[in-house]
């Protein structure tokens, strides 16, 4: 019977590997079956794509265009899901292309993901939770939850009582709490520090009050100091207001017998001062006047060379005419020789024309010649590259194979960080070893061959593939020490107490198997160091079994009884004889390397590819010599044609030169024509030379007469200037006189003017003084003098007070000295009490308050911690019975209980311990990547969804291929698990995805099991019956 929610059919159009199909799921178990490769996982995430999933938690791809079919545009899922009434469904379609563009319909409708999600989550179908949707990439993923994440998938999974959601309230709330306490704790340390530091402050502000009692006795006798003071002040300003009177009169006496003889010599002083700004105006009138001279001699100096300048030049002009008249005769001679010249050229060259004509004819041939050995020379040349190019290729390839032990270094970094890791390490680190430490088989075991290198691959497992070997037991302890509990890198160690004596032997010698078709044992394919092999025989008995070719395959029957394990050339064959009946079984399986061994260094194609290296080697050295050949005729060819080339050259030159000499006779014709039309008269020459000659000199006489003027004016100017200057002496030695007269009266001016400023200055001062002086005493009476009214509050103790000021002094001196001995508190720290009393109080109010609010988050959180743990307690009550009964049911014991950590109140510590033990008598263990296999991984992550089955409320589950890594024993059981808890009633829709079906199942009639048949590799139908893999009584 569907129910709400279920899957009813599923629809894919171009999606993945699929072109168009749908599936009709059965309403309990579905199994769906097929090989890898044909679609199965496909289904799942047409579910979850289908459903609103996203691409990560497929675990394959980045973007949804990934899964658009090859050459298709688009691709479709639609998801029919069991509405309320029976036949009422809930059709969601998803459309999406390769640009990542998606379309979401609800029953025909356009709908958005946020529609699709309100749907799916009111039919609480969680396609993001591993404990409902598990796909194939995720297994190892949901294996890999830690405590705490599988706590919060089993709750997202069951769906009830919000336990997620007080989880995380709790969570908050414990922060919270955290957070709140830490502030009580702070406050309570701030508290205790002020009431510290103000007890520290009692003891000062108690003696407080007796420093002010004496500041106030300071401040009256410091009144009446200041006031006694001012007093005595104003008593010297009477005194010296009367000496300053005194000083002023004598000081004016002194003045007036002065005045008459200042007036005197300022007089001549003024005299003195007019001649002096006429002898400047003379002075200047001189310099004028001098440079006036100077330029009328320049002038005349000027005109005398340019009279020797213009007889110079009527001289040069006619030498010139004379020298160009010599020129004209020169080129005509010089005419005649080229004219002569040019003949002689030109009959030679006509003797030369025909052996240039030979000569060019020669050039052409040895062209010729010359370009076909270039053509032959390129030829070779490319046919060199091309060889350098096919020995650069085989060096690589011999490089390659040589450098091999590197190619599988990466290969074991891409199969395990850890072990490469621990490779680097012990590189670095193996002078801490006593004994001998191998780095992974992977990379010590060479195999001779690569096509051999499948049986190795079929016999020994991965996990001793990537083990480090020890021959020292003491060396194994101390790796496993610094790599899997320091540095936890998960990693496996094997030790082999190598004995060189005890080397294993065969039982039976290769000889006697020859004639099944065995030709070698697989300890012989290989090499690998001493500790190594004798592990890898001990283990796998490597020199006891055999290696055939196809003849094996039909005598394979006849093989000794003692050979349990041997190879044909493609299958690997095992006998078992039963212990009981001694019936002999043979299993024949087809031998498929996975490529661990595949990296071999090949030797045959290692010589192969170093004899073509020496072929290709010699035929470079061939076609180097072919070139250097062709080099020398190329060379002796191109030497005949320059010799040809210099000889025309020769020719050409001779030819050139004739022009020239052509050219040459032109230019001469036309330069003599020239110099005849530019020659001049010498007879007019010298007549312009006299004209000009005759204006300089009249020019001169002129200049001659003004220079006479001139000096007659500088002769007046000098004989003024002499005048002045004998006055100003006769005016400065009358002032000396008078000076000399005044001396006595000025000193005695500035010695009154000395005394009287010092008396002003002394005034000045003391009334300044007196001024201060009553402003302090002021500031002390509140701005009163003793005559105010407002001078009546201090006016009695100020009256009993003592008028001397020494008496007063030593008062004040005395109170001074009883405060300095005082401890008292400063302002500053008066303050700081009197604030600290007030924070005290603040801080206790605060403090209670905030203790009444923590009490309040205490009580409310252990009420949801309550209603939190009694159901999750519960929950897990429930899980571990089923998970127990499973696992018992299986052979093994497990557990399931709630996690707390260390401190119960950290609820973000809270998990799921999963522990399990699969052998009798051993402990339970955590679950964990590190101590349990792959497989029983696996079998504890069946076991745990599956008790989950009746606790969840979800409509339907999915798990891709569950049974991963598990051994034929816990792949039956858990499928009879799985089986028998789906069928019953009231469980949710179950998707099993698998490879293969375990033979020999039962199948209840609630069990759809759906084969999926897609691919270019799968047989047809009619090659093939369901009656091969199903009981036909049982199939659907």
């Amino acid at each position: 019977m569907y129910k709400v929610g279920y899957i009813r059919k599923i629809e894919v159009r171009n999606f993945v590997t699929y072109g168009d199909v749908q599936m009709l799921p059965g309403p309990n178990l579905n199994m769906i079956v097929g090989p890898n490769g044909t679609g199965k996982s496909t289904i799942v995430a047409a579910i979850i794509l289908g459903l609103g999933g996203k691409v990560k938690t497929i675990g394959r791809g980045t973007k949804v265009s990934e899964y658009v079919k090859r050459d298709c545009e688009k691709a479709t899922i639609n998801i029919y899901l069991q509405g309320e009434e029976e036949n009422s469904f809930i059709k969601i379609t998803r459309e999406f292309d390769k640009n990542d563009r998606t379309t979401w319909r609800m029953n025909g409708q356009r709908c958005t993901i946020a529609d699709i999600n309100h749907c799916t989550k009111q039919l609480n179908i969680q396609v993001d939770n591993l404990c409902q949707f598990l796909p194939q990439d995720r297994v190892a993923d949901f294996a890999k939850l830690n405590k705490q994440e599988l706590l919060k998938q089993t709750q997202i999974a069951i769906c009830k009582d919000n336990l997620i959601e007080k989880q995380t309230e709790l969570i908050s709330m414990r922060e919270s709490h955290k957070e709140k306490l830490e502030n009580i704790k702070k406050l309570a340390e701030e508290l205790q520090e002020i009431k510290d530091a103000n007890s520290r402050l009692e003891g000062k502000v108690a003696s407080f009050n007796n420093v002010l009692e004496y500041k106030g006795k300071i401040a009256h006798l410091e009144r009446k100091i200041e006031w006694i003071i001012f007093e005595e002040t104003r008593n010297q300003i009477e005194l010296l207001k009367k000496d300053k009177f005194s000083a002023q009169k004598v000081l004016e006496n002194y003045r007036n017998e002065l005045k008459p003889i200042e007036r005197l010599i300022s007089d001549y002083k003024e005299k003195s001062n007019c001649i002096k700004e006429n002898d400047t105006t003379i002075i200047q009138a001189i310099r004028d006047l001098e440079r006036d001279i100077d330029q009328t001699c320049e002038k005349i100096h000027t005109a005398n060379s340019s009279i020797g300048e213009i007889q110079d030049e009527i001289s040069m002009g006619l030498s010139e005419i004379e020298n160009r008249n010599q020129q004209i005769e020169e080129a005509l001679s010089k005419l005649s020789d080229k004219e002569k010249l040019h003949t002689i050229l030109m009959i030679k060259l006509a003797q030369c024309e025909k052996e240039k004509v030979t000569g060019t004819n020669e050039i052409s041939k040895c062209t010729n010649i010359l370009n076909q050995l270039r053509i032959n020379k390129t030829q070779l040349e490319h046919e060199l590259i091309e060889e350098k190019t096919k020995l650069g290729s085989l060096q690589h390839d011999i490089t390659r194979i040589e450098n091999i032990k590197q190619e599988r270094l990466e290969q074991l970094r891409r199969l395990s960080k850890d072990a490469y890791t621990a490779v680097m390490w012990l590189r670095n680190n193996r002078h801490q070893f006593k004994g001998d430490v191998f780095e992974p088989i992977m990379l010590e075991l060479n195999v001779f061959e690569r096509s051999k290198a499948k049986y190795i691959e079929s016999i020994i497992p991965r996990r001793d593939r990537m083990a480090f070997t020890c021959t020292d037991k003491n060396d194994m302890n101390m790796f496993i020490h610094c790599l899997r509990e320091k540095q936890r890198l998960s990693i496996n160690v094997l030790h082999s107490d190598y004995n060189s004596t005890n080397r294993p032997q065969s039982e039976i010698p290769l000889e006697q198997l020859r004639k099944y078709g065995f030709y070698t044992y697989l300890n012989t394919l290989f090499s690998a160091p001493d500790p190594i092999m004798n592990y890898l025989c001990q283990t796998y008995k490597l020199h006891n079994i055999p290696l055939g070719d196809s003849s094996t395959n039909s005598t394979y029957e006849r093989v000794p009884r003692n050979i349990n394990v041997f190879f044909s050339d493609v299958f690997r064959f095992g006998i078992n004889y039963s212990k009981y009946s001694g019936q002999k079984s043979t299993t024949q399986n087809e031998v498929k390397g996975d490529g661990g061994f595949s990296c071999v260094m090949d030797f045959n194609q290692l010589e192969t590819l170093r004899g073509s290296s020496e072929e290709s080697h010699n035929r470079i050295q061939e076609l180097q010599g072919k070139i250097q050949n062709i080099d020398a005729q190329i060379t002796r060819v191109q030497e005949k044609i320059n010799v040809y080339r210099e000889t025309i050259n020769g020719i050409l030159k001779q030819k050139r030169e004739a022009d020239n000499i052509k050219d040459s006779i032109v230019k001469v014709q036309e330069n003599i024509e020239l110099m005849r039309n530019t020659l001049k008269d010498p007879h007019e020459v010298r007549e312009k030379g006299k004209e000009k000659l005759k204006r300089l000199v009249r020019n001169v006489k002129l200049l001659q007469e003004i220079l006479k003027t001139q000096m007659q004016q500088l002769k007046d100017f000098f004989k003024k200037n002499s005048i002045n200057f004998i006055k100003l002496i006769w005016i400065r030695e009358k002032i000396d006189q008078l000076e000399n007269n005044s001396s006595d009266a000025k000193r005695k001016v500035k010695e009154a003017e000395n005394t009287f400023n010092t008396i002003v200055d002394k005034y000045n001062k003391l009334m300044q003084d007196g001024k201060a002086q009553l402003q302090k005493a002021k500031s002390l009476s509140n701005g009163f003098a003793p005559s105010d009214d407002g001078f009546d509050e201090f006016r009695e103790i100020f009256d009993q007070l003592p008028d001397d000021l020494q008496e007063l002094n030593d008062q004040r001196e005395n109170f001074i000295t009883k405060i300095s001995c005082l401890n008292t508190a400063d302002s500053e720290e008066l303050e700081r009490y009197q604030n600290g009393q007030k924070l005290i109080k603040d801080l206790a109010e605060k403090l209670e308050s905030r203790g009444n609010e923590l009490h309040a988050v205490e009580k409310k959180m252990e009420q949801l911690k309550k209603d939190w743990l009694d159901p999750l307690n519960e929950l897990i009550f429930s899980i571990n019975a089923r998970f127990s009964a499973a696992f018992e049911r299986l052979g093994c014991a497990g557990e399931v209980t709630i996690y707390k950590g260390d401190d119960d109140q950290n609820f973000a510590d809270y998990g799921i311990s999963i522990k399990v033990s699969y052998r009798s008598g051993e402990p339970l263990q955590e679950l964990t990547a590190t101590i349990q296999s792959g497989g029983e991984r696996a079998v504890a992550t069946a076991a745990f969804m599956l008790s989950l089955q009746e606790l969840t409320p979800v409509p339907f589950r999915c798990v891709d291929e569950i049974n991963q890594g598990m051994d034929s024993n816990n792949e039956r059981r858990i499928f009879e698990l799985i089986v028998q808890t789906t069928c019953q009633a009231d469980t949710s829709q179950y998707f099993i995805i698998t490879p293969k079906l375990v033979p020999n199942l039962s199948y209840p009639r609630k069990m759809f099991v759906h084969f999926v048949h897609n691919g270019p590799f799968i047989n047809s139908d009619r090659k093939w019956s369901a009656s091969k893999f199903c009981n036909p009584l049982q199939v659907m």
